[in-house]
């Protein structure tokens, strides 16, 4: 071998490869191969770099080289945690986890290339990202900051784990302290950061208006809608006598709407007869948006593309434009509206003797709030009140056989905000839930159930597909831990077969109902469950003990129950046997609900999380009863008990001990007092800080 430098090349990966896994300095090295560092160590610097970047070497901490051996190279979405870490899923049991020094020049939600590293007994799986295939965002929102000579832009998602150069030029009027969005310029080298350009300014970041739709526009969520998009929606025609050629005209019967006292959109609405055999017909009839939005249009594929409408505290980010949503498909009292509806027919005691889709006309005669249903259903007068209380029993029925056969009710708490004129929130309640609610909700369930069963039937006899909200199985392994901990509260959850487990589940919800513990528990029970989805694949939904299950009652703000509409139009009512959707259509069409879906949950729930912590900023000092939510090395997570507001006791300001992390014992235990803090315990707390830009609260234990 003729050229020195690639002897001492081939020297320096022997050395290395034969001491695997040690790790080694450019010094360490130099020395083992006989060489003075003093005259070498600048060509074993290069030489080493050299075989990082050729992924023969690998660099570790403390400046330190160890050989690379041959490894398996993946491709997947890189998702970041908060803390800095990444994960790319490697198969369906095994995640990569990537260090933040490894993450190179890739955001969270990148489709990256990761090198994953020889696993070391006992470690978990690791790697490092070698290439950003395809950026999974290009813009991104937060807060402009002046520093010495240059401006800065800090991301509002925690996962951004860089912050961003900006030049002046670059400022396009942005000055320190407002929100902005940001197109990314490039980013190729990991050791300079990033660059970017204000592309829209929204506000001062102080402006809490702008603090809850900057939430949002970070998912890329958008709140307006193109003026093209408006115009054709503006240029639609209300009803027209053609439009009612072939539909069942239900503008003569009883039918109404129950809905939340500040609801806009009226998806749906019901009615109910007694039939001369005594059997029950129950209607739901639900708005046909398919009728004005059609496959393929303009306000089709904005539809698509937002795939839900998203609830944020203070406003609604639609799916549709206002036209349609809050006017021409709502389903608003004494005025006709075209549906789409499930006519049922049961017993009394909830049993379906038969059910058929029409497309129909209705005339709402009268809009409930559910306040007004359940003071009529508790004192049994009121407007309709028969009908209300006929309603009530079939639902109670409908209940009481779904429970009987596997369905979990898990009752999440939730809260409500009360603002003042200036939008700030002054109070948060919890929110109660009604018979009124349930009423709505297991006639909704049943016609979802319906839908899927006659969409079953297509595929059976024809091969038609079509598009099912599914729920698999919960993890086992959790299910175990689950019971374990619930074990330590004094209950019992038994693990079984499919229903025997959900059976078991059901039971341990109403075990805790109304105990302090009960949002605990629901919450590690929901962590043990799968996430529910979309899907072409039928195989049912867990959770609610239903073989059979999609989503057709709210098509003006989910888009998968617009696909559920035209399938059933098409093919139910129609009679239409070709294929209207392929398969790959579909599955991908379900994929992107499914994702926009998350999206909509995500800036949902950051919206509460924001608003928790401007109530919590005028409650800074005062204590509370909470409970504790999580528990973690760093520390514990607690929820105080009447707002379900959520903070953290930091490990350090548990200072009275030194407290041991107990992972499967869900506990922190004290080495000299042996105080332990345990998950589900009840805890006083005083809150000590609030911080908006973080979305952070922090708590003390009371003293």
């Amino acid at each position: 071998m003729s050229d020195p430098k690639e002897k001492i090349r081939l020297e320096i990966l022997r050395f290395l490869e034969a001491k695997y896994p040690k790790s080694y300095t450019a010094s360490q090295v130099t020395r083992a191969l006989g060489h003075q560092p003093k005259q070498f160590e600048r060509l074993f610097n290069d030489l080493l770099n050299e075989l990082v970047q050729a992924r023969k070497l690998e660099r570790r901490k403390g400046k330190t080289y160890s050989f690379m051996v041959p490894d398996t190279i993946i491709e997947g979405k890189l998702m970041v945690t908060r803390s800095g870490t990444g994960f790319v899923r490697m198969n369906e049991e095994t995640e990569v986890a990537i260090s933040e020094r490894n993450l190179l020049t890739a955001f969270h939600e990148d489709l990256v290339q990761v090198q994953v590293y020889p696993k070391r007994t006992g470690d978990r799986t690791e790697g490092q990202v070698i290439r950003v295939i395809e950026r999974g965002r290009q813009t991104f929102v937060g807060t402009i900051e002046k520093q010495r000579h240059f401006h800065v832009f800090v991301p509002d998602d925690p996962r951004i784990h860089r912050d961003f150069y900006i030049t002046n030029r670059n400022l396009n009027k942005a000055r320190p302290g407002d929100k902005v969005m940001v197109a990314l310029e490039e980013w190729t080298n990991p050791f300079i950061n990033p660059e970017a350009r204000v592309t829209e300014i929204l506000g001062n970041s102080k402006d809490l208006k702008v603090q809850v739709i900057s939430v949002a526009r970070g998912l890329n969520l958008d709140d307006a809608f193109p003026a093209a998009i408006e115009k054709e929606a503006a240029d639609l025609p209300g009803i027209r006598p053609e439009d009612l050629s072939g539909r069942e005209d239900w503008r003569d019967r009883l039918v109404i709407t129950i809905d939340p006292d500040d609801a806009k959109d009226f998806d749906d609405a019901v009615s109910l007869t007694t039939l001369p055999d005594g059997l029950l017909e129950l209607g739901v009839h639900i708005a046909d948006v398919s009728h004005y939005v059609v496959p393929g249009g303009a306000i089709d594929r904005e539809a698509q593309k937002r795939g839900t409408s998203i609830y944020l505290v203070d406003r609604v980010i639609p799916m549709l434009p206002e036209r349609l949503s809050n006017h021409l498909c709502s389903l608003v009292p004494h005025e006709d509206r075209l549906t789409v509806s499930a006519i049922i027919t049961l017993t009394p005691a909830g049993a379906v003797r038969s059910a058929r889709f029409a497309r129909t006309v209705i005339h709402s005669k009268r809009r409930f709030t559910y306040e007004e249903v359940q003071k009529i259903l508790d004192s049994g007068a009121g407007e309709h009140a028969d009908l209300l209380q006929e309603m009530n029993r079939l639902a109670q029925a409908l209940q009481k056989r779904r429970f009987k056969n596997g369905s979990i009710d898990f009752d999440t708490p939730e809260a409500r905000f009360r603002f003042n004129d200036k939008g700030e929130p002054i109070a948060i309640v919890r929110k109660e839930r009604l018979a009124s609610h349930r009423l709505i909700e297991d006639f909704m369930l049943l016609a979802n159930q319906v839908a899927a069963r006659s969409l079953g039937s297509l595929k059976t006899k024809h091969g038609i597909q079509a598009v099912y909200r599914i729920h698999d199985l919960p993890d086992t392994g959790k299910l175990f831990n689950l019971s374990a901990f619930v074990k330590q509260l004094g209950y019992q959850l038994v693990i079984g077969d499919e229903k025997e487990t959900a059976r078991h589940l059901q039971k341990l919800m109403e075990s805790v109902r109304g105990t302090p513990e009960e949002n605990v528990v629901h919450d590690l029970a929901l962590r043990s469950m799968a996430k529910a989805r979309y899907s072409a694949d039928n195989i049912g939904h867990f959770g609610l003990g239903f073989s059979d299950y999609t989503h057709f009652t709210s098509p003006i703000r989910r888009y998968p129950d617009l696909l559920v509409h035209r399938l059933l139009i098409r093919h139910i009512i129609g009679q239409e046997v070709k294929p209207f959707y392929g398969y790959e259509a579909l599955a991908g069409l379900a994929e992107q609900c499914s994702m926009t879906e998350r999206k909509a949950v995500e800036a949902e729930r950051e919206s509460v999380k924001l608003m928790q912590v401007e109530y919590m900023k005028s409650r800074i000092g005062d204590s509370f009863d909470a409970i504790i939510s999580g528990v973690t090395q760093y520390g514990l997570y607690v929820q105080v008990q009447d707002t379900l507001v959520e903070g953290m006791i930091s490990i350090r300001d548990l200072n009275d001990d030194y407290y041991t992390f107990i992972e499967n014992g869900h506990a922190l235990h004290g080495e000299r007092k042996k105080q332990i803090y345990r998950l589900g315990d009840p805890i006083r707390v005083v809150c000590m800080n609030a911080d908006p830009t973080k979305r952070q609260i922090d708590f003390i234990p009371a003293r």
